[in-house]
């Protein structure tokens, strides 16, 4: 997913002039650094950690993400710090194997190498940061069984018969999203959240309509079932009877307004999503897809057999995805993720770091940042308000999208921050990488 690994080595590299002589450096990678779920061979979790380390091997070893690899190698062997947290695609640094081929090609066999594999977040005085996906119900991380894993494998116990509880985003990454990657080339850089992931997939694909109570189930399902733990900030799903079943009247009401058709056809009741696991219907059966596939109109030009509605439906949804990840939000009635770091800081932290989202904010007190989400290193779809203007408009940019795989942005940006030697937060910003890079 990402397309600029030289910059990210370059960066890495760079941050030895950037820390002054009496400082100590270090830097902390927050997450879904190594995708494992898009390594070949392809999986929502690696359980076995031979294959695990085979997947890590690959990515570290051969080009181009070799150079990255080169320059953490650097930045250690000058006495700087490297902290690893997992996020809900690399889980699999929680597997010890892996986590000691990592120290092994870094050349660093604990001096200097930490791994947060427990689901702490990492905290130094005031400052608190974690991936963010623990706050996410559909892409959560199962910490009880890495510790699990772990316990057992200190001890020289087998630990094959654990069974990790793998998120339904992942699943639905690996069973949905990625096989659908050859006819959609830009998919996997979205970041679709919960249900609009679902909707995205049946405007795409209306072939997969008749799979869509596997998806919607699978997405939903966990909704209701964590609402009672991590996700108890969030609000619950209110359900409304209609004449063909049940209709989630918690959904965003542009989704709800050009999708209620299909919702309502589902007619599933809140009963039904609490009692359902997500996961018995799986896999797909992708043999349905190519049906009115909106990839292969667009490939053979013929954009005006789309329906108006279903024009509709598609520029809703990726309005949705696309806008919320462009956005920047700056003040604290914006920022979604907040209110998951507002009980940290109403705690006695000065600052919380988050990725996950990949929507780049930053809130700031009386001129200190309070909170801040560093985006994302992976490249991002650029979503052009014009194509939202008229049907024409969105079928050029389909077109660029799909068959040119053009309207990809890189924009990295990362949280430079200053701790005290008594632990409080000095400096806290949000930074332009390629500004720093290439003043």
């Amino acid at each position: 997913m990402m397309s600029n690994p030289d910059k990210l080595a370059g960066f890495i590299d760079g941050l030895h002039a950037r820390c002054p002589s009496d400082q100590i450096l270090e830097l902390v990678i927050n997450g879904d650094f190594v995708d494992f779920i898009h390594t070949p061979n392809y999986a929502s979790w690696t359980h076995d950690p031979g294959q695990a380390v085979t997947k890590l091997q690959r990515v570290m070893n051969n080009p181009p993400f070799d150079m990255v690899f080169d320059a953490l190698k650097r930045h250690l062997a000058r006495g700087h710090l490297l902290t690893i947290i997992p996020g809900n695609h690399d889980l699999e640094f929680g597997i010890p194997q892996v986590q000691k081929e990592m120290a092994a090609r870094l050349g660093s066999p604990g001096n200097g190498l930490t791994f947060l594999d427990d689901g702490r977040g990492h905290r130094i005085g005031g400052l608190l940061i974690e991936h963010g996906n623990r706050y996410d119900p559909v892409n959560h991380n199962d910490w009880d069984s890495i510790r699990k894993i772990r316990s057992r494998y200190s001890r020289n116990e087998g630990w094959e018969d654990v069974r990790l509880d793998v998120s339904p985003g992942s699943h639905l990454v690996n069973e949905a999203v990625r096989p659908l990657k050859d006819h959609y080339p830009f998919i996997n850089l979205l970041q679709p959240e919960g249900e609009l992931t679902f909707f995205l997939l049946l405007a795409l694909e209306p072939g997969l309509k008749w799979h869509v109570q596997k998806l919607y189930r699978l997405i939903f399902a966990n909704r209701a079932k964590r609402h009672s733990t991590v996700d108890s900030q969030r609000r619950s799903a209110r359900v409304r009877e209609s004449a063909g079943g049940a209709v989630d009247d918690s959904m965003d009401p542009e989704i709800l307004e050009v999708f209620y058709q299909e919702i309502k056809e589902l007619a599933l009741t809140s009963q039904d999503l609490s009692q359902e696991t997500g996961f018995s219907l799986w896999p797909l059966d992708f043999g349905q897809l190519g049906i009115g596939s909106f990839s292969k109109i667009i490939r053979e030009g013929n954009t005006h057999g789309i329906s108006p509605s279903r024009l509709k439906q598609l520029r809703v949804t990726l309005k949705k995805i696309l806008m919320k990840q462009s956005e920047w939000p700056c003040n604290w009635e914006e920022c979604e993720d907040l209110k998951f770091a507002q009980p940290m800081l109403n705690n006695g932290i000065q600052t919380v770091v988050m990725g996950h989202t990949h929507r780049r904010s930053i809130i700031r007190t009386g001129g200190q940042a309070q909170f801040i989400n560093t985006g994302c290193w992976s490249d991002v779809v650029f979503f052009p308000e014009m194509a939202l203007s008229s049907d024409p408009a969105l079928g050029e940019f389909l077109n660029r999208l799909i068959v040119l795989d053009q309207c990809r942005v890189f924009k990295p940006f990362f949280a430079d921050i200053l701790i005290a030697p008594d632990g409080n937060v000095q400096e806290a910003d949000l930074i332009d990488a390629l500004e720093v890079m290439d003043p």
